[in-house]
């Protein structure tokens, strides 16, 4: 099926679906989140400033916290609430799950909304802010099932509110189930669980009461604005590349494979024999080594606790980049870079900015061998690599020192044979016979000497 005919379905579905929900008026016990009428107002965190939906007071930084957030009206809500049957989900489910009748057999499969947890975000850190949702909703994630979806922009505020309600799992089905956990999950969501479990957005106490604290937005890694037509655009620092492109790709490379070991995760791009000449170059005695199929990416374990599956980084040369869109591949590199992807960590703690930008060219070269006419190229490129079967030198052995003979040495050399320990001057060269000769004869002078001023003295 194309993508606009699957696009068109959704919509349909989707339609007839909230239709019927409008037409289900009380009675919310046993049905899913999104077909239960929204009863109060919600309070979420937010950033002020021009691009927040709370603009910041006199004399406040732009993007600062909101320490008393955001509240959204239960009528603001229900309407986001619509939206979100309409739009979202057929695939992201109606509890928000990612359970949605459209959601078997898509790879990877619709985030799971209850969880706060997104990858393409720009903080390292806490909740994404709504500018974000903004970018991933319109702009879509290619290789994925989630479209661009045209929604206007007041639409679209509702809809992001109603996204945040949905109530946190009572426990972390991704993690090590217990059967207290699947009893829990499988009445998800009871009558109770709103006011006991909160949402993502909110803190709970121990005892699992909502105390109405927020939990923090992350500070944004990279700015965003909007622009006059409501698209987001994202203000990366200058470009210090500029006319100087092939220095980046070269600088971006090194930096790729050896300063920041993106290899760690991502493929390899340079071959063994080229790993080898760098790292020797830099230290001759140390081993080289490489990782179990250095030119594939490794799957990435630790997601499924957030994300229910192993995520895997993308080959540069072959898969969609997700979130980046046409256009603007540069900055939105940028910004993936800088902040980190879901377990991917934020560089912009690690890195200068002109670093961050080699790594940017660099990885752009590498998706440009993605377009029809590069094609030849990355196919040399692949073949040259698994081709590849050097197999490193042992590092050099360092020179060891000759072991001192038994007896020789300084003055507490051991005696050799029943001899005194050799001192003075020769102490440290060996004895010859020529010397030994020399010094008995000194001895017996020494004997005459003292001979003879006896005599005189009696």
């Amino acid at each position: 099926m194309k993508r606009n005919a699957l696009h068109s379905l959704l919509l349909a579905s989707s339609a007839a679906l909230s239709m019927f929900a409008a037409a289900c008026g009380s009675g919310t016990e046993g049905k899913p989140w999104a077909m239960r009428p929204i009863t109060r107002d919600y309070t979420f965190p937010i950033r002020c400033g021009a691009d927040s939906p709370v603009q910041c007071d006199e004399g406040v930084a732009d993007g600062a916290v909101v320490p008393e957030g955001m509240t959204v009206s239960a009528a603001d809500l229900n309407k986001g609430r619509h939206l979100y049957i309409n739009y979202c989900y057929a695939c992201h489910g109606m509890n928000g799950d990612g359970n949605g009748p459209a959601s078997h057999g898509l790879r990877p499969a619709p985030r799971d909304l209850r969880m706060g947890k997104y990858k393409f975000d720009t903080v390292a850190s806490g909740l994404p802010n709504d500018i974000d949702f903004s970018r991933i909703i319109k702009g879509g994630l290619h290789g994925t099932a989630m479209l661009k979806w045209d929604i206007k922009n007041d639409e679209l505020y509702y809809l992001i509110q109603f996204i945040k309600t949905f109530p946190k799992p009572p426990c972390n089905q991704y993690g090590e189930v217990t059967a207290e956990c699947r009893e829990q999950l499988a009445g998800y969501p009871d009558s109770s669980l709103e006011a006991e479990l909160g949402s993502a957005w909110e803190e709970v106490s121990a005892s699992g009461k909502n105390k109405g604290k927020l939990k923090p937005t992350g500070e944004p890694v990279v700015p965003q604005h909007y622009d006059e037509a409501g698209t987001v655009v994202v203000d990366a620092p200058a470009n210090p590349w500029v006319g100087k492109e092939a220095d980046a790709i070269k600088k971006g490379e090194e930096l790729y494979h050896f300063k920041f070991e993106c290899t760690t995760c991502h493929a390899h791009y340079l071959s063994r024999k080229q790993i080898y000449d760098y790292k020797f170059a830099v230290s001759p005695e140390a081993p080289v080594t490489y990782r179990d199929a250095m030119f594939y990416a490794v799957p990435q374990q630790n997601a499924v606790q957030d994300f229910g599956v192993a995520t895997m980084p993308p080959d540069f040369t072959m898969n969609p980049l997700r979130s980046i869109r046409q256009g603007t591949e540069l900055p939105d590199l940028y910004r993936l870079i800088a902040a980190g992807v879901g377990v991917m960590p934020s560089w912009a703690q690690s890195a200068q900015p002109e670093e961050l930008w080699a790594l940017v060219h660099y990885v752009k070269s590498l998706k440009d061998l993605q377009l029809p006419a590069n094609a030849a190229r990355r196919d040399e490129l692949k073949a040259r690599l698994h081709a590849d079967k050097f197999m490193p030198p042992p590092p050099p052995k360092k020179e060891e020192t000759a072991p001192a003979e038994e007896g020789a040495g300084g003055g507490d050399a051991a005696a050799k044979d029943g001899e005194k320990p050799v001192v003075g001057e020769k102490a440290d060269a060996a004895v010859t016979p020529d010397d030994k000769k020399a010094d008995d004869k000194k001895a017996d002078e020494k004997k005459s000497e003292k001979k003879a001023d006896k005599k005189k003295a009696k």
